[in-house]
């Protein structure tokens, strides 16, 4: 897809790419057809309700005031996601065992606001994109890990694949990655991250993440 550039020597570009699509919770769903998905699915369909509700009823003023969505996102967003093991999975298990107690906080920390960001940014654009759900495949009897496929559906027609990788959690279910056109987001960021991570450790991470957060 020609909108969608990816810098591998530019750190966050996976923030480009989703700043080039507003691709996330944008659909119009019934609470009758919410009823009949399987719970995951349930789960991701009324997190796009809530969060459309929100992107409609204050269109004006989203981008003069990005820390209103920015706390909606937390609000909303943020507790479907297992970003406990995203940072692990981004930073590595070799990386992560060997940091202190601390350092993993402050990892967890900077990376939920690096993804509070990432999601905030292309939604201030929200010009009425939808969200196509795919049926499960084998469904979720029985499964730990499953996949919600989804396609994108922009107001001029492109069409984008966005699939979310979800894993049990007792009683609910968590994201724990999500892809768009096959490029995962945690992928992405290890990627990203290796060189700093070898050569500076994860205090020198630390210390990029927390003025490009700052910045952002």
């Amino acid at each position: 897809m020609s909108n969608l550039t990816v810098q591998p020597k530019s750190m966050f570009y996976f923030r480009k790419m989703l700043s080039s699509l507003c691709i996330l919770f944008c659909l119009t769903a019934t609470n009758a057809a919410l009823a009949a998905d399987p719970v995951p699915v349930t789960m991701l369909k009324e997190t796009t309700v809530n969060m459309l509700a929100f992107l409609k009823s204050h269109r004006g003023s989203l981008k003069s005031q990005p820390q209103l969505l920015e706390g909606e996102v937390r609000r909303v967003v943020v507790p479907k996601f297992d970003l406990t093991s995203m940072a692990q999975s981004v930073v590595g298990r070799r990386h992560w065992t060997s940091s202190s107690p601390a350092e993993r906080q402050a990892f967890i920390h900077e990376f939920t606001d690096l993804v509070v960001s990432v999601y905030a940014a292309p939604l201030a654009d929200y010009s009425g994109d939808s969200v196509e759900f795919h049926p499960l495949r084998g469904g979720v009897a029985g499964q730990a890990r499953i996949v919600v496929r989804t396609t994108i559906i922009r107001s001029n027609g492109q069409r984008i694949q966005v699939n979310y990788s979800l894993k049990s959690a007792g009683s609910s279910w968590r994201v724990y990655d999500f892809s768009i056109e096959g490029i995962s987001m945690v992928a992405s960021y290890r990627s990203q991250f290796a060189d700093v991570l070898e050569n500076k450790g994860m205090s020198g991470l630390l210390a990029q993440m927390r003025v490009h957060n700052r910045n952002s």
